[in-house]
């Protein structure tokens, strides 16, 4: 139980939980309102509507499925958020690796914070903020008309033919994330039956920011639940 040790002497306390717009939102009423609808600005990012895009999404695939909506839990998001400073990018690699270890941890550091429930697991995901589709390099290049960066797919021998790669909204970045949640054995957990409640956080890994890569999230759902009826979705 080291590690759980650990991340509950880290515990950053400062951190208030809540977010108003899963609170007076349902999942329809949220895509209606077009709210996710505008690109992501790294240097202004609206952490709570990050946060609800994603929650929202995954609601609404549940829904599809015949599945109840998870709860959103502010004591959830807060051990979110506490796991995205805590862990390194390379935990967040792989949805499904290592999460014996993210359960034995959480469980723990959620007994030690009064919560109840018996079952508590993860998703997570790490991943970049571009909506593209082609397999090219990608490149941060300059612009010359006004400050800042934008990214391009190519060779970058030749700029020219090379094309402009958009940022993502914030419902088009929490879709992806989505389906990185939806892949293998990870899609059990994002439709199970057995969780009630959840809380996701997507963190800027500021690491990325470095060098000429486009920048990347470490993303985390935690699920909650008093019942064990794990089945396919």
């Amino acid at each position: 139980y080291g590690q759980s040790h650990k991340l509950l002497s880290n515990l950053d306390s400062t951190y208030k939980s809540g977010n108003s717009i899963i609170e007076n939102h349902s999942h329809t009423s949220f895509f209606k309102s077009g709210k996710g609808d505008i690109q992501i600005d790294i240097e202004n990012l609206d952490q709570q509507l990050l946060n609800a895009a994603l929650h929202f999404s995954i609601n609404k695939l549940r829904v599809k499925k015949n599945k109840d909506s998870l709860t959103y839990d502010p004591s959830l998001e807060f051990l979110a958020y506490n796991c995205t400073k805590f862990y390194t990018s390379s935990k967040f690699k792989g949805a499904s690796k290592g999460r014996d270890k993210y359960e034995r941890v959480l469980y723990m550091a959620s007994r030690s914070m009064g919560l109840k429930q018996n079952l508590i697991t993860t998703n997570v995901a790490y991943t970049d903020i571009l909506d593209v589709q082609s397999k090219k390099r990608i490149y941060k290049s300059r612009s010359r008309s006004h400050p800042g960066f934008y990214y391009m797919s190519g060779s970058k021998k030749n700029p020219a033919t090379d094309e402009k790669v958009p940022v993502c909204t914030y419902n088009q970045l929490a879709q992806k994330v989505v389906d990185l949640f939806s892949k293998n054995a990870n899609r059990l957990i994002l439709l199970s039956s057995s969780f009630e409640t959840s809380a996701c956080y997507l963190h800027l890994d500021t690491y990325s920011l470095r060098g000429n890569r486009p920048p990347k999230f470490k993303v985390i759902q935690i699920l909650a639940g008093k019942r064990l009826t794990l089945q396919k979705g």
